[in-house]
């Protein structure tokens, strides 16, 4: 088995470009879906409300004020990573061991450069948008202002900084059937 990694900048299209990998048959372990599981979990909920008293309210975490938190202050962020990232890279191994027949089995990991997780990949793509359009797709999507969107596009490594790194780019800024054909021809030329 072997693994291919999905990372980009946040509202570059990652899911869109997993999903079209899962349509396609492969097995696909999302980070982000994990981190959702895990607020879920009483464990993880009281290590949050230890560090964090203010957005958790009758055992029920606010995830927009965490979010907001989180993406003003540097020191709070990195720990809530430091809950979080160790039990998703640990999910992320244990279902990895689940498929050990699976030619590839792609890990979508938005902080995949951030958090260390390239080296549980054979390859790493990258999905690809301008920060103008990622700034303007942010806002709609999580109903957010200017100054909040660039505060979290701003918390993440460039996306041109993980462009360099990867050894596949998927330019996701036109259209939506562009960037699956896209997809397809990887899959199609390098995974199959």
């Amino acid at each position: 088995m072997k693994v291919l990694g999905i990372t980009g900048g946040i509202a570059s299209g990652k899911t869109l470009v997993s999903q079209q990998f899962k349509s396609r048959g492969f097995t696909v372990l999302d980070a982000d879906a994990m981190v959702h599981e895990l607020y879920e979990s009483e464990a993880v909920i009281d290590q949050i409300q230890a560090r964090f008293p203010t957005v958790i309210d009758n055992h029920i975490l606010d995830r927009k004020a965490l979010g907001n938190l989180v993406f003003n202050d540097e020191n709070a962020k990195k720990d809530l990573e430091n809950i979080l990232h160790p039990k998703v890279y640990d999910k992320i191994k244990t279902e990895l061991l689940n498929h050990p027949n699976e030619s590839w089995v792609i890990v979508d990991i938005p902080l995949l450069y951030e958090t260390g997780g390239v080296s549980l990949c054979d390859l790493v793509m990258v999905v690809y948008v301008n920060e103008d359009l990622q700034r303007k797709r942010l806002m709609l999507r999580n109903q957010l202002t200017v100054e909040e969107a660039n505060l979290r596009i701003a918390s993440q490594m460039p996306l041109k900084d993980k462009v360099n790194q990867a050894d596949i780019v998927i330019d996701n800024s036109g259209l939506i059937q562009k960037t699956l054909d896209r997809v397809n021809e990887i899959i199609d030329k390098v995974l199959l």
